[in-house]
């Protein structure tokens, strides 16, 4: 397997291959440094916490609201109040009723969390992927941004919201 990535930057459309993995690792140490290899670990430190705090908690709150609606809907279609329940006489929902209380959960804490965790990733890649560069417009240190930081603040101010929040849709 041999892998693509590019060569220069800017946007630079020449390509340079690797053998695998550890090839574009090692490669890309010795080209680059250590600080190549951890691009964006700053922003996943500080963003992927709350982002799984929220997608955490938010699953909870989905299977909760969710369960309680199914059950009241069905209390309410079943006219004399009773339901199925568990042996301790509480209402339990069927297997394909819990199937969809999860999925719909995990579908809707995604959504929410991602409102955290898609301006990490954005930072995240960008930071990853600039390499080194010899043009008057990148910072002191040969790259185009400082840090997670000077990442985020750039990608805001020349493309806004909708850069800081590429790829939300997918």
């Amino acid at each position: 397997a041999r892998l693509q990535a590019p060569a220069g930057g800017g946007g630079s459309s020449k390509a340079t291959t690797f053998r695998g993995p550890i090839d574009a690792l090692l490669r890309t140490y010795r080209q680059e440094g250590v600080r190549a290899l951890y691009g964006g670990f700053g922003a996943v430190i500080i963003g992927g916490t709350p982002g799984t705090v929220i997608y955490l908690t938010g699953y909870a709150f989905f299977r909760d609201s969710i369960t309680m609606a199914v059950l009241n809907m069905r209390r309410h279609e079943e006219g004399d109040g009773r339901s199925s329940s568990s042996t301790d006489g509480k209402p339990t929902l069927s297997h394909s009723q819990e199937f969809a209380v999860h999925f719909m959960s995990g579908m809707l804490a995604e959504t929410v969390s991602c409102i955290v965790y898609v301006p990490v990733d954005v930072v995240k890649e960008r930071m990853q992927v600039q390499r080194k560069a010899n043009i008057a417009s990148t910072s002191s240190l040969g790259y185009q941004y400082n840090g997670s930081w000077d990442a985020l603040r750039q990608i805001a101010r020349t493309e806004g919201m909708r850069g800081i929040c590429k790829g939300y849709g997918a």
